[in-house]
Parts: C-alpha cells; structure tokens; sequence
C-alpha cells in the first residue's frame, strides 16, 4: 500500500505539465502514487503523460466536468492513506512529501496545512504567508473569509467523511470544501515554511475568470452555498452574522439581485445604524422598485 496519493487534475495543460509530474516523481520520499486525471483534454496532454515513463503515473481520461469532478475522479480512485494535490502547472519541493508526511504523523491529525506558498510570476518569485500559523478548530476561521495556506496533506478518510468536492461549483471549491471539513470536526494543524510552487499565469484556473460577470454569479452562489449550509452557526455568532450580512448584501448587489439585497441591508442596519449602511439600504430599496422582477433568493 502507497503512503500518499498526488491527485493531478488536467486539462489542456500539454505545455507545462511535464514539469508539475517531474516534481512529483523527484520526490526524496518515494512510497507514492501520482493520480492523473485528464478531464477531456485536446491537446497533446495524454501524449506528454505517456511519455514519462513510471509505474507509479496511473493516467485516467474522462469527459470533460470541471475540476472538482477531476478530483473527486481521482480521489475515489486513490491508493494511498494520504491525499495531496498538485496543480498540472506548479511543482513541488523536494522534501514535499516527506515533510508533509512526517508532520501528519507528528500530529496524530488528519489534516495539515503550509504557512507558506511560493508565487511565481514571469520572473519574479514571492513567498506569500497563509494561515497565521492557526491550528486547531479553523471552523469560525474560515467561515470568517479567511484561507489556509496552498500545500495541504489529507487523510483520504476526510474526504470520505465530508462527500467530496462540489461539482457544482466553479469556484471557491476549494474553501467550501474546507468549511465542511472543519464542520465535521476535523482538526487542522501546520508545516511551517513552503511545499509548493505555485505558478500565476494566464491559463491557471485561478487567472481564468476574465469575464466579471461570469465571475460575480459563480462567487455569489459559493457564497450563498456556504451561507446557506452554516447558517445556523453563522445566526448564533454576532461577529459572523455581522461579516456575513455584510458579504450578502455586496454579492446580492453585484449580481443585481436587489429585491434580496433589501433583506440583508435591513439587517445590516439592525446591527449598526450609520451612514453607510441606511445609504447602501436605500440603494437596494431604489434598485430592488426598478427592478421588480429581481428573483428574490431569500429562504
């Protein structure tokens, strides 16, 4: 049996993914499996995979369904007692898998992050700080709008708890499927320094969201998914209702579903009576009279 399972979810990446698989396959810890699943590419991905030549690639082609479909693809089908994952256009350290291995096992936990991450852009490099180093229950954390650091280890059990990641949606997937995680219970604790080079460029997923509309709606029904699901916690926690109120408010404006931005504007004021919040409700009172049809999404 493999320690750890590298899923590699791909598509179209036949011009970088070479370098993210070498990275996995120079690991110094060797007891892995590299898990890759081409979610429908048409390029010369499948022939660059091939290529290499490794026992421990496995190589999966699917229709093409996003990149939690990908994942989720992958994750079921995984050996190890591990998971990690690794983007088709970054790489690894070395000692990725080693550290990481070694400080899961440290900590008797199911779930370790890094407090750091390595971005590179073109030719410049900067080490970005995440998580504070935070530890423990993350649950308000990440409800708060907060993120933990790229270059995480999972016990595959975890994801087997929580159901996976929603293929529904098309961004901040990734956080929603750490709010629901941390909800279970889950501890979380971290490695300190850096695992993953993460490379920012113009065909990342990450990069891909030019249109800001398309944008807006898909941040919008993350939001609401998460809000949604965690809204009983969120109502008992006044620091929470508070941020959350606030944040549906903009996302309900941003996609001009002003009817419904009335509802959180009013409760906005409930919570503080200033300027800013009676301005932002009568914008929503204005907008949501123009708009009558606005689709009111209020439970």
């Amino acid at each position: 049996m493999v320690d750890i399972s590298i899923i590699m979810a791909t598509y179209n990446r036949g011009k970088s993914i070479e370098r993210a698989i070498l990275s996995a396959l120079n690991q110094s810890f060797k007891n892995f499996e590299l898990v890759i699943v081409d979610d429908g590419s048409k390029d010369n991905t499948k022939e660059i995979v091939e290529s290499i030549k490794d026992d421990r690639i496995t190589y999966y082609y699917k229709e093409n369904g996003g990149q939690s479909s990908a994942r989720n693809y992958g994750i079921k089908r995984a050996k190890g007692q591990y998971i990690m994952f690794l983007d088709d256009d970054d790489e690894y350290v070395e000692d990725a898998l080693e550290r990481s291995l070694k400080r899961i096992k440290e900590t008797g936990l199911k779930w370790i992050y890094c407090t750091q991450y390595l971005s590179i852009r073109k030719d410049e490099e900067v080490l970005v700080d995440r998580g504070n180093g935070i530890k423990g229950d993350v649950y308000k954390y990440l409800l708060s709008g907060n993120f933990l650091g790229t270059g995480e280890i999972f016990a595959k059990e975890v994801f087997e708890a929580a159901g996976y990641f929603d293929e529904t949606l098309k961004i901040y997937e990734d956080k929603e499927m750490r709010v629901r995680i941390a909800k279970l219970g889950y501890a979380v604790d971290y490695l300190e320094g850096y695992i993953y080079k993460y490379y920012e460029n113009e065909s990342s997923v990450s990069s891909a969201y030019k249109d800001k509309t398309k944008r807006r709606i898909r941040f919008y029904y993350a939001q609401k998914k998460m809000y949604d699901e965690n809204r009983e916690f969120i109502e008992k926690d006044a620091e929470l209702y508070n941020y959350w109120m606030k944040l549906m408010r903009r996302t309900n404006t941003e996609v001009k579903n002003y009817k419904t931005s009335i509802y959180y504007s009013k409760e906005c004021l409930k919570i503080k009576k200033n300027f800013r919040n009676y301005r932002k409700y009568l914008f929503s009172l204005i907008m949501g009279t123009i708009f009558k049809n606005s689709l009111s999404l209020v439970s």
